[in-house]
């Protein structure tokens, strides 16, 4: 049996449904659910069962083979893992391959590929096991990364897709598995199939750290539209608490917390590739790998930023809220005084004595309304002096 070697700590656990249902709503979500709902995986299974927890996003899972040398890079298509294992076989030598898997719901394809890399099916299972832990490992030689990849949607402000991903980078190429198409990845397609850079030459761990530091340069797009979305939030409760609605500020709290963990996670990782990694990444790729650790610690620091903020426009609210709910309270209690002693007199007078001098004289009756208004006067003057109105 394959020995796994840790090495991180495992990182955070499955969002939780309340998180997942919030998110739907605004920023970290997954895309809209397909007609075939989401497995739960049944408790007590014996290790390595091939049981795909997540969402059928794709009819067909595509199988994808690109070939990777100096001159250019070769495409195709497969139907069966078996056309793609002959095809990678016949690869000319020389040439780093780029394995894909889209769509995981058909499990037998994920466990021919693990299988083929000499990896067992407990790694298999946690590929089709979307809501696992991110993590990173090295087994026997070849470089397994577990996490996500977030990337902004285009039919919300801060919406966001998140995707399952799964990468194995071996000494000749690289193994992606992802439950759906993903525009992560696209630039580096984009860099292999322009040639630019080190991309056709650096081999499958360049293949990988640039996988990597695309998906994080999504992830601060994502954290850039959050921060306008703040700022924007911010200038909304400066103007009136009564424009925001407190479920806008806890939702934005819940998802910025969520880009937290995600970001802690990334930054884990990061750290993994450069500690845990010196069988595979050579000294020459080291600085890449170095500058993905910066790049994923300066997310942490903005996300941290992010959840400070969202924190103080809570506050903020609550604070205007309650002086608003202050002022109307002190304009009640003004008025509340005012007519304190003229309820006093009014009172007075209307008891149902017989001899009461005043009932007797024809100018008292205006004259009590002349000290109702003295007194009302009197008291809102002095109010207004003492700055309560």
């Amino acid at each position: 049996m394959t020995k796994r070697k840790n090495a991180l700590t495992e990182l955070p656990q499955k969002a939780t449904a309340q998180a997942r249902k919030a998110l739907s709503k605004i920023p970290l979500t997954r895309s809209r659910k397909t007609e075939d709902a989401a497995i739960e995986k049944a408790p007590g299974l014996p290790p390595g069962s091939l049981i795909y927890v997540g969402e059928r996003y794709l009819d067909e899972p595509i199988l994808r083979l690109t070939l990777i040398a100096p001159g250019g890079i070769e495409e195709s298509q497969h139907q069966t893992v078996e056309g793609l294992l002959s095809a990678l076989e016949a690869r000319p030598p020389g040439t780093t391959f780029w394995v894909e898997l889209i769509g995981l719901h058909e499990t037998d394809k994920v466990a021919a590929l693990t299988e083929h890399f000499g990896l067992g099916r407990l790694v298999a299972e946690d590929i089709l096991t979307t809501d696992a832990r991110p993590k990173l490992e090295m087994l026997d030689g070849v470089l397994f990364v577990l996490s996500k990849v977030i990337t902004p949607a285009k039919s919300s402000e801060i919406g966001a897709d998140i995707s399952h991903y799964c990468t194995l980078v071996t000494h000749d190429g690289v193994v992606s598995f992802s439950e759906r198409a993903t525009r992560a990845i696209e630039p580096v397609r984009k860099r292999l199939k322009g040639g630019k850079g080190r991309i056709r030459i650096g081999g499958p761990t360049y293949l990988g750290w640039a996988i990597w530091d695309a998906a994080l340069d999504y992830f601060h797009q994502m954290i850039d539209r959050f921060e306008d979305r703040l700022d924007h939030l911010d200038d909304e409760l400066q103007i009136s608490a009564h424009r925001v609605e407190l479920a806008t500020l806890h939702r934005i709290r819940s998802q910025v917390n969520e880009l937290c963990r995600f970001a802690r996670s990334q930054r884990e990782l990061a750290q993994g590739f450069l500690s845990e990694t010196e069988e595979i990444v050579s000294e020459e790729d080291q600085p890449f790998f170095r500058d993905l650790l910066d790049h994923s610690l300066q997310a942490v620091e903005e996300t941290e930023k992010l959840r400070e903020h969202s924190a103080g426009l809570r506050e903020f609210y609550y604070t205007a809220i309650s002086h608003r709910m202050n002022e109307v309270m002190k304009v009640l209690t003004v008025f509340s005084t005012i007519f304190l002693p003229l309820t006093f007199l009014a009172g007075i007078y209307g008891m149902n004595f017989e001899h009461m001098p005043e009932l007797k004289v024809d100018w008292a009756y205006p004259v009590l309304w002349g000290v109702f208004i003295i007194i009302a006067g009197v008291m809102i003057y002095l109010f207004r002096r003492m700055k309560w109105l």
